[in-house]
Order: C-alpha cells, then sequence, then structure tokens
C-alpha cells in the first residue's frame, strides 16, 4: 500500500506560508517582486556557498568570507541587471557584468579554497543559476511597460504544481527511477505526474488570464516542468557529491532556500527568453 511521507503535513503549511509570502510579495508593487527576488538571491547564494564548500577538494578555510564575498557580488549583479530593467541605468551600463564576473577571477588568485579554480567555477555557477535568474523576475512582472504580477504568478504557481504533483503521484504510484545515479527517489511516474499538474495549471490560467491561450500556457508549464525537473536534478547531484540530505534547514518540510527555488530558478531564464520572443 503506497503511503504519504510523514512530514507531508509539515510541507503542506510550509507551502501555504510560500504561497503567501509569494502574493504579498508580488501583487502589489514592482518594488515589491524586486525586493523580494533580491532576498531570494541573497539568501540562496549564501546557502549555495555553504553546500559547495562540502564539496570534495572544495572546502575554503574561512567560509564566513566566501559567503560575504559572494553575497556582495550577487547583489552587485542583482542591482545592475535590475537598474537596467527600471532604466535606472542606460542599457550600456551591463558591459559592466563582464569586469564584475572578471573579479571572481581575480580573487580565485587570493582564494582560501584548497582548489581555487574549482571554488571559481562554482561561484560563478552559483551567479548564473541563482543570480541572473532571480534578475529575470522583475521583467517578468511588467506587461507593455506597465506592472502586472499575474503572468508571473501564474509561471510560479506553475512550477509549484509540478513539484507538488510530482511529490503526490510519485509518493503513491512512484516504482521506476528517472535518474538513480543521482536522485534514487525521483522516479518516471512523479515526474510525469508533475507535468500533468503543471498542464492543469495552464489550463486554469489560460481561464483567468486569458490574454495568453491555453496553447502559450501550455508551452510554459512544458518549460517550466521539463526544466525544473533538470534544475532539481542539478541541486540533487550538488547535494549528492556533498553528501547532504538538503541545502538547508530554514524551511521544515522543504529543506532551504535552494532546495525550494532550484527548480524556479533553473526554468525561468528559458520562460522569460519564450516569453519576450513569441
Amino acid at each position: 500500500m503506497p503511503k504519504f511521507n510523514k512530514d507531508i503535513g509539515t510541507r503542506i503549511s510550509t507551502g501555504l506560508m510560500f504561497i503567501g509570502a509569494i502574493l504579498i510579495g508580488t501583487l502589489f508593487s514592482v518594488y515589491g517582486v524586486w525586493i523580494l527576488f533580491g532576498l531570494i538571491n541573497l539568501c540562496t547564494i549564501v546557502e549555495y556557498q555553504g553546500l559547495v564548500s562540502k564539496l570534495p577538494g572544495n572546502h575554503p578555510r574561512d567560509l564566513v568570507y566566501e559567503r560575504v564575498f559572494n553575497a556582495i557580488m550577487a547583489t552587485l549583479v542583482y542591482l545592475l541587471l535590475t537598474a537596467v530593467v527600471f532604466q535606472w541605468l542606460n542599457v550600456k551600463f551591463l558591459i559592466l557584468l563582464l569586469p564584475l564576473l572578471l573579479v571572481f577571477f581575480i580573487k580565485s588568485l587570493f582564494s582560501s579554497s584548497e582548489t581555487p579554480l574549482s571554488g571559481l567555477s562554482y561561484n560563478l555557477m552559483g551567479i548564473v543559476w541563482i543570480t541572473f535568474s532571480s534578475a529575470v523576475f522583475v521583467p517578468l512582472s511588467i506587461v507593455d511597460g506597465d506592472f502586472n504580477p499575474y503572468k508571473l504568478i501564474g509561471f510560479i504557481f506553475i512550477v509549484w504544481a509540478s513539484d507538488s504533483f510530482a511529490y503526490l503521484i510519485g509518493s503513491l504510484f512512484g516504482k521506476t527511477p528517472l535518474f538513480p545515479r543521482i536522485s534514487p527517489k525521483k522516479t518516471w511516474e512523479g515526474t510525469l505526474g508533475g507535468f500533468a499538474g503543471s498542464i492543469l495549471f495552464a489550463f486554469i490560467f489560460s481561464l483567468l488570464i486569458p490574454d495568453w491561450s491555453f496553447i502559450k500556457w501550455a508551452m510554459v508549464a512544458t518549460m517550466a516542468s521539463s526544466l525544473g525537473t533538470i534544475g532539481d536534478l542539478i541541486e540533487s547531484q550538488l547535494k549528492r557529491t556533498a553528501k547532504v540530505k538538503d541545502s538547508g534547514t530554514i524551511f521544515p518540510g522543504h529543506g532551504g532556500f535552494l532546495d525550494r527555488f532550484d527548480a524556479l530558478l533553473f526554468s525561468a531564464p528559458f520562460v522569460f527568453s519564450f516569453v519576450y520572443l513569441y
């Protein structure tokens, strides 16, 4: 008889807290979106540094320094990207991204890590995956120059629907491993259930927000579900290599920031590109 994990009640209560926080942060102002994802960027990059510090051969002697440095750099990159979105800076200032990223190369010369080049690659991975992705949520909340958070909220809910349905179906019926080398508990049944859940929510949002057709919402859902699964697998690979169960412990039943936002952050740039090109 299939059964749910004993912490499902905790997962549900924490999930409801997430829904409330996202709605409060996104519904009322583009600056709310900016602050919300700025905080998500900052907290996730700090947590990410703790995770990669446990990877073989990448043990910095001063983790506090690594976290502070990467937090500052991630914040600067986020502010630069979003300042261009708000037109506080001309788009030409994006050229500053290159020297900002090259600062990581300079920093590697003075790194306390046992393998500074590995640390360099992990730092850049964190900036691309977490910071660049966090920044795209600001333009996703702007439609034709005006603040319109509803499509952004729809995308977020589709990602979480995929995650929730995957957990539900996988817990009940999961038998066939999806990627056993990286994530033994993730199954094809759960993955397909997650995809079905994302399509269901795409249909719901196509009725609530008919500016996009069901086909467009379904394409967003397909990217969100499939790429979100890949993001989850990438995080699972990091955790498995670091020999930890969760990236953090701040959210009961969910783990840490990266556990909660890995799929959302990985799929966001793809969805952003699709929305603005199609």
